[in-house]
């Protein structure tokens, strides 16, 4: 059985401040889909986290993927969502329900916080779409999920978020 993953990522410079957001979904450790998104207006950098995990999530459902690994630098977003921690901030508890909600369409979903150095993937896609450069979005391949330094290659183009999410929309995803 294949074996799907997502990592994502978010920044905020100024926290809050100009933010962005970005995932990377992994089909047997290559690259099968991204998306990124720079935010208007200010955004805190917890915002951004859960905004890349909505990418992902989004990402992973379009594709009907049935089991998922998420993966995420973001102790606090990992676990408010899928462990132990308490969500009590009112900016971020609607972000909260709607990750959970989304995982729960996807059924089987695991996940596990990762260490900086081993999201570079999705932190590259989240720098390019802050710094307004080109940020490569579609479904490219190659690449590794973990890559500690650099950034795999992949087709240049615009931001992209998957087509149709009503819940992306609501949020200024897309």
């Amino acid at each position: 059985m294949d074996a799907f993953r997502i990592t994502f990522d978010g920044a905020s410079r100024g926290n809050p401040g100009p933010g962005s957001s970005a995932a990377v979904l992994w089909q047997n450790g290559a690259r099968v889909a991204q998306a990124a998104k720079a935010h208007p207006g200010r955004v805190t950098n917890n915002e951004a986290e859960y905004m890349g995990l909505l990418l992902g999530l989004q990402l992973a459902l379009d594709r009907q993927v049935p089991r998922l690994l998420v993966a995420g630098d973001s102790k606090l977003v990992v676990e408010q969502v899928f462990g132990t921690y308490a969500c009590r901030h009112p900016r971020l508890q609607p972000l909260n329900r709607q990750a959970k909600a989304l995982a729960a369409r996807i059924g089987a979903v695991q996940a596990q916080w990762i260490p900086r150095h081993q999201n570079a993937a999705a932190d590259a896609l989240c720098n390019a779409a802050l710094d307004g450069g080109a940020v490569p979005s579609g479904s490219p391949s190659g690449g590794s999920p973990s890559a500690p330094s650099g950034s795999p290659s992949a087709p240049s183009g615009s931001p992209s978020a998957p087509a149709g999410s009503p819940i992306l929309r609501q949020l200024g995803l897309m």
